[in-house]
């Protein structure tokens, strides 16, 4: 099994970095900072004063901690650059047997368990009460338009990356998920809204299972390809990003 392996999903608007692509800042940054989370663990290891249990809730938090300042870091790197637009994304890292999931905005991270849909991320959207209440507390201005819940008439995520305009409101901090990868843990798939507006997670995962699970030759491109065609059958208009992940291998 690989130590450590880095995917991410991305989608948005309007979104041209003047240098590198956006996926590649976040992945960088992130990078940089569990470059140093891992050498701490490493430090905390050779105190042999210190619980394992202890060592393990270190670095989790480290982890998490790390995630999140690389998120506001490329959110800040990108305000720089005055490019306008917005983006959201989940962030999928594998070390030493953990998946730590992470997302600002509504990309979504969907677990197949033994064939059941686990969604291992929550969708940032203003219909939360917890993110209205957020933002009401900012003094943002929240509303119910057309069937949709839009921050100041406009934005229906409530974290993402850019967004200058309603950057005191739109947050990039990601929310973190972390969990032990066990047998029954088959695949794991990332994918842009556009996707999940018209495909439910058990739907997604039932069809990936046809071309990933108990088969003599994965094919988790034919899989992503076939999602994308389902969603886009189903009256998406959007860019559908998809990437299965299949957990077993890596």
């Amino acid at each position: 099994m690989a130590k450590d392996i880095l995917f991410i999903v991305r989608e948005g608007e309007e979104v041209k970095s003047k240098t590198v692509t956006l996926s590649l800042l976040i992945l960088k940054e992130i990078l940089n900072r569990l470059s140093l989370v891992f050498l701490m663990g490493m430090g905390v290891l050779r105190q042999l004063k210190v619980a394992m249990a202890e060592v393990s809730k270190r670095c989790g938090d480290a982890i998490e901690e790390a995630i999140k300042e690389a998120y506001l870091t490329t959110d800040m790197d990108f305000l720089k650059e005055d490019v306008g637009g917005s983006t959201c994304c989940v962030t999928a890292m594998i070390h030493e047997g953990d998946l730590v999931v992470s997302n600002p905005g509504d990309c979504r991270a969907v677990l197949s368990r033994n064939g059941v849909a686990e969604a291992l991320t929550s969708d940032h959207h203003v219909s939360r009460q917890d993110e209205r209440a957020r933002i009401e507390a900012l003094g943002g201005y929240v509303d119910f338009c057309h069937g949709v819940w839009r921050i100041q008439d406009s934005l229906a995520v409530s974290r993402a990356i850019g967004n200058k305009h309603l950057k005191q409101w739109v947050i990039a901090e990601p929310e973190t998920k972390s969990l032990k990868i066990q047998p029954e843990c088959e695949f794991l798939i990332l994918a842009s809204d556009d996707l999940w507006n018209k495909v439910t997670n058990q739907e997604a995962v039932n069809l990936v299972r046809l071309f990933c699970v108990d088969i003599d030759k994965p094919e988790p491109f034919s899989a992503c390809k076939k999602l994308a065609e389902l969603s886009s059958w189903r009256g998406s208009f959007g860019d559908i990003s998809v990437m299965i992940i299949q957990l077993e291998r890596c």
